[in-house]
């Protein structure tokens, strides 16, 4: 992370400058990240294979000597919104300042007894497409998260020591900010209204370059570093449809999670058992039988009007073959180098999100299907879902003619949210990076 390395950074450093007269103290990279495998699956206590981008947030910020913090988009400066550290700004659902004011009021909560906490004047710029299924707003939290730790010391207080003991359990806890949820001794509160995990935090904190990463979550494990085949690439397109997690999209965002609470609750019962998580109810499965337990969920939901229509042999379904099949059998894939095998794969994890998470929508479905037509190894949309991206894997030496064809397929086929598509190339990337400045 080098200012005259980087435009952007550069920018954030300069938006600074020109709005006083002290410079930047602390800045920070966060990248955004792509789900290869595991769709839905981090806060049901299964595990993805995940990347970070080459993309993301840059941030320069410095200390005030009031409790104001003061957000700089260093592409439009006269667009700044500031909040009290720790209050909650009167904005709109979705408003871009909800998100750090959000990580703001968490830092007063969990940290602000421990130390004497300074408001910040903070510039960022982001290349990350927005809205676009590669995290971007997740990002936007870290990142302001982590310039805010640095400037205010947090590392050094007793609840951090207690509670963020690695990159992981930093990931975890910043997955439980956005969902509002407490985190080990460490209060929740009210997030930004999703009801997701930690997948997003961990690609952007434990990457590695030329690695992809398979995770286990809740708790947060490293199962394994995949080595990259740097004779690949990934060509994400953007489908021009936006993926925010606002009104309707993010009601329908959490159905798939209040579906899996349903199911554990249900299985739970039938079984006897302590079933904490989708991950045990698989391996109950496995153990009982998957169409037997479809069955008991179908008739759960035949017999309980709460539970109608919420097609929970669908969503169980999904997990379970997305976290007992594709999951590990992808892993397999790019240990031995079985690209074919990568490609199954990847159309049935997208087809059963289709199905069993109703989370596509016509526009990554034909992106999917036009990648394979066009030649990718592998496709597959990625993320939350109800619009965003859709990754395929190419060759290293056609990755700049595939974006092309693909994205001119697109084209013809949708032409109107083709006019706010766009394509990236891209490898695995590394994590995020914050450093204070001498």
């Amino acid at each position: 992370m080098n200012r005259h390395d980087d435009p952007l950074l550069q920018a954030c450093h300069e938006t600074l400058e020109s709005s006083g007269d002290k410079p930047a103290t602390v800045e920070s990279f966060v990248p955004g990240r792509i789900e290869l495998f595991g769709k839905h699956t981090d806060y049901a206590g299964g595990s993805s294979i995940v990347a970070a981008t080459d993309r993301g947030f840059r941030m320069a910020a410095r200390p005030r000597d009031d409790a104001v913090i003061r957000m700089i988009p260093a592409d439009s400066p006269a667009d700044a919104g500031s909040f009290i550290q720790g209050d909650s700004p009167t904005l709109p659902p979705g408003h871009w300042l909800n998100y750090p004011a959000t990580t703001a009021r968490r830092i007063a909560l969990n940290f602000g007894e421990s130390t004497g906490l300074k408001g910040a004047d903070i510039a960022f710029q982001s290349d990350l497409p927005r809205a676009d299924g590669m995290s971007s707003s997740s990002a936007f939290m870290v990142a302001t998260f982590l310039v805010l730790a640095r400037l205010n010391r947090l590392e050094e207080t007793e609840p951090w020591r207690e509670n963020i003991t690695s990159d992981e359990t930093l990931a975890e806890y910043l997955g439980s900010v956005e969902n509002g949820a407490s985190f080990q001794t460490l209060d929740g509160e009210t997030g930004v209204g999703t009801f997701g995990g930690s997948e997003d935090h961990t690609a952007m904190l434990c990457s590695q370059p030329g690695r992809l990463g398979l995770f286990r979550y809740a708790p947060i494990r490293l199962m394994e570093r995949l080595t990259w085949d740097d004779t690949l690439r990934l060509v994400v397109a953007t489908s021009g449809v936006s993926a925010e997690k606002t009104g309707d999209a993010l009601n329908s965002y959490n159905r798939a999670s209040r579906r899996a609470a349903a199911i554990i609750r249900i299985l739970s019962e039938v079984s006897g058992a302590d079933l904490d998580n989708l991950l045990d109810c698989a391996e109950y499965a496995v153990r009982t039988g998957l169409t037997e337990v479809s069955g008991m969920l179908t008739a759960a939901e035949r017999d309980d009007d709460r539970l109608r229509d919420m097609r929970l042999s669908t969503r169980f379904e999904q997990f379970y073959h997305e976290e007992m099949e594709y999951v590990p059998g992808a892993a397999e894939a790019f240990r031995t180098g079985a690209v074919e095998k990568l490609g199954i794969l990847a159309d049935a994890s997208h087809q059963g999100a289709a199905r069993g998470l109703e989370n596509q929508i016509p526009q990554t479905d034909a992106l999917q299907r036009l990648a394979r037509e066009e030649g990718a190894l592998a496709s597959s949309a990625f993320g939350a879902g109800f619009g965003g991206s859709v990754w395929a894997l190419v060759p290293e030496s056609s990755a700049e003619d595939f974006a092309g064809t693909w994205i001119g397929s697109y084209r013809r086929t949708f032409p109107a949210e083709a006019a706010g598509s766009t394509t990236l190339i891209m490898r695995p990337s590394g994590p995020a990076l914050a450093r204070s400045i001498e």
